[in-house]
């Protein structure tokens, strides 16, 4: 039996999902990142490379397991 949980080793994983989830509890830093993605968005989409952005929103996605299937195209 283990004495002391906190001295086995951190998967792999924790170290790296851990900041990461403290850094978006914190409500500024998630409004924050939201209109960084924003901007990156709108500089994509004005940019030469606004062909491979659209077709990026194109692209179908599909998820299939068994006998269900969904497909989900980003298109307006």
């Amino acid at each position: 039996m283990i004495d002391n949980p906190e001295s086995l080793p951190r998967e792999a994983a924790d170290r790296l999902t851990k900041p990461f989830a403290r850094f978006l509890k914190i409500e500024a830093a998630s409004g924050g990142l939201l209109l960084l993605a924003v901007l990156v968005a709108m500089a994509l989409a004005n940019s030469p490379w606004r062909g491979a952005y659209l077709a990026l929103w194109e692209t179908p996605v599909e998820f299939s397991q068994d006998l269900t299937q969904i497909s989900i195209c980003n298109r307006h």
